[in-house]
């Protein structure tokens, strides 16, 4: 893993040795500081541990580096040693891949350690002063004069190359965090708006928001937070911003719409918000559940329910009454009055037309002589499923807004025709119910007309 990672790091800044060669440049260190470094190696043979003592008691004056430093007993005694084998090497070494990997690995292994990189160069200052400050007594002022000279240069392109593998796990830190936080908020079900508190902007978005909306993010980024919602709700939508901000508990916000600039659609959600700051500003972080399908099934129960009381105030209807007129007019003001359509008749079908017997509801919101010919278009597609040779009904016909069941009563064809907004929503189980109702009325007709003749 090391030297996968050590390759990989020579790969990302583009090390080899015409790398190499223009940094020796640029810090103008030659073959001539390459010499002097070694020949003073030669000439002080040992460098003793003693040296890097006052290197570590000014490192030790600081609290961070302190604690770093007495977390392990022992380890500075250990690192004594190492500074001394790494300045042996410094001073020998040339400026080749073999140099840069130590100092990678140094760079790594302080940066695991969580050694700040400002501590770290602070220290370099630190070390090449306790250095030299040997050297004082080893070397003439001449010799000290040149070594200080190519040594600085050494400790700089060293210094150069940590820095360096700082910033590579930095980024690379940097780059997980960013998958991470793609992986999370781009594979979510629910928009995620991030947005600068102080001036109501939007930082940014994922892919769900720019779905609701019908914007890209580049057209939203920027942009006041009203952008998200329906033109006419600016203010209501920023009196709910501000209710959000002054609550202490952040409840999930409900009844808020997502407007669609693409296709003028209005999506219904609910809002979790919570804020948080990043580098000293305030982010408002709002997750937008899109609640289309959740409210559709709170209405498919509401109108479950509804049309379980008609079905049963229908069959009460039904025992309580003695002739056919007035088992129409009960039946439609049930439906209307009970089972939330809008407009309903009952009418006869004779020879492909419709002659309505009985209405109620609102008229004008059911165009009857718009409609017939539709209405009667359906029919002709439909069987009527016959549950003995005299009784019949056709499983509910949904057309735009209206409703239709075929009712067959012997040799007798009538049509239950239903309208409202919500009837193109109606489900599977709730089309069964009203075809059960539909039966039930078709039976109570057929029972009155048998009533009816046995009284003649």
């Amino acid at each position: 893993m090391g030297i996968e990672e050590f390759n990989k790091f020579l790969s990302v800044y583009g090390i080899d040795e015409n790398y190499l060669k223009k940094v020796k440049k640029y810090f103008l260190f030659s073959d001539e500081d390459r010499k002097v470094l070694k020949d003073i190696k030669d000439k002080i043979k040992e460098i003793p541990e003693e040296v890097f003592d006052d290197f570590y008691a000014h490192l030790l004056s600081f609290e961070e580096t302190k604690k770093i430093l007495t977390k392990e007993k022992g380890l500075i005694e250990k690192l004594k040693k190492k500074q001394k084998d790494y300045l042996e090497f410094l001073l020998e070494t040339d400026i080749d891949l073999h140099f840069v990997e130590k100092a990678f690995q140094i760079g790594k292994k302080h940066y695991e350690n969580c050694v700040k990189l400002d501590y770290y160069q602070g220290a370099y200052l630190k070390y090449a002063d306790s250095i030299l400050k040997y050297l004082k007594n080893v070397l003439s002022l001449e010799e000290l004069s040149i070594f200080r000279e190519s040594f600085l240069k050494i400790i700089f392109i060293d210094l150069h190359f940590v820095i360096k593998t700082y910033y590579y796990f930095l980024n690379k830190k940097l780059k997980e965090g960013v998958f991470k936080y793609n992986a999370i908020v781009e594979g979510s079900f629910d928009g995620i708006v991030l947005l600068d508190l102080e001036n109501r902007k939007i930082l940014d978005v994922n892919k769900k928001i720019e779905e609701m909306t019908g914007l890209n993010r580049d057209e939203l980024i920027g942009k006041e937070f009203t952008i998200l919602h329906p033109p006419g709700q600016k203010r209501y939508i920023k009196n709910i911003f501000k209710q959000f901000l002054s609550s202490k508990k952040k409840d999930i916000i409900e009844n808020v719409l997502i407007y669609n600039h693409k296709n003028k659609k209005i999506i219904p959600v609910e809002i979790s918000g919570s804020v948080i700051e990043v580098d000293d500003k305030k982010v408002v972080i709002g997750i937008f559940r899109d609640i289309t399908d959740r409210l559709e099934k709170e209405k498919q129960l509401e109108r479950m329910s509804r049309l379980y009381r008609v079905l049963y105030k229908i069959n009460e209807i039904i025992i309580k009454t003695t002739d056919v007129n007035t088992l129409f007019e009960n039946i439609l003001k049930v439906l209307i009055e009970e089972g939330g359509f809008e407009f309903g008749f009952v009418g006869e079908i004779e020879n492909s037309h419709i002659k309505i017997l009985k209405k109620n509801g609102n008229q004008e919101a059911f165009n009857i002589k718009a409609n017939i010919k539709t209405l009667r278009e359906a029919i002709k597609s439909k069987k009527v499923v016959e549950f003995d040779k005299n009784i019949g009904v056709s499983i509910p016909i949904i057309f735009a807004d209206y409703l239709t069941s075929v009712l067959k009563i012997e040799n007798k064809n009538l049509i239950l025709a239903l309208y409202s907004r919500e009837i193109r929503y109606l489900s599977e189980d709730e089309k069964k119910l009203l075809g059960q109702i539909g039966y039930d009325i078709a039976f109570a007709i057929y029972s009155l007309a048998k009533k009816e003749e046995v009284k003649y």
